[in-house]
């Protein structure tokens, strides 16, 4: 099941999103048989990161207690290594639409 983002001109940029077991096998599945240091130069991030983001071992981003979180922007990076949108990734669907819609929240 996709879950759809909508996003308006105005609407993009997601800080970050919540990161779970799923997300971490997922990673670890699209990796495949390349090292994690591999992946790690190809997206621009340390080897460390890609470990702790596969065996989910995040810490929270914040003291409050809520859940783990990576960035969106290191997430789109790590799927570039991989050569995957981050929509695949997520596996959502993105639609794109018009400021002129109402609110109705």
């Amino acid at each position: 099941m996709n879950t759809i983002l909508f996003i308006t001109p105005t609407t993009d940029f997601i800080a970050s999103i919540h990161w779970d077991r799923l997300k971490a096998s997922r990673l670890k599945a699209l990796r495949g048989d390349d090292s994690m240091q591999t992946l790690a130069d190809r997206a621009g991030v340390s080897h460390q990161l890609i470990q702790r983001l596969e065996k989910n071992q995040v810490s929270p981003t914040s003291r409050s207690g809520k859940s783990p979180t990576i960035a969106w922007t290191t997430l789109e990076a790590i799927c570039r290594g991989l050569s995957i949108p981050i929509t695949d990734f997520l596996h959502i669907q993105v639609v794109q639409v018009s400021k002129d819609i109402p609110k109705t929240y």
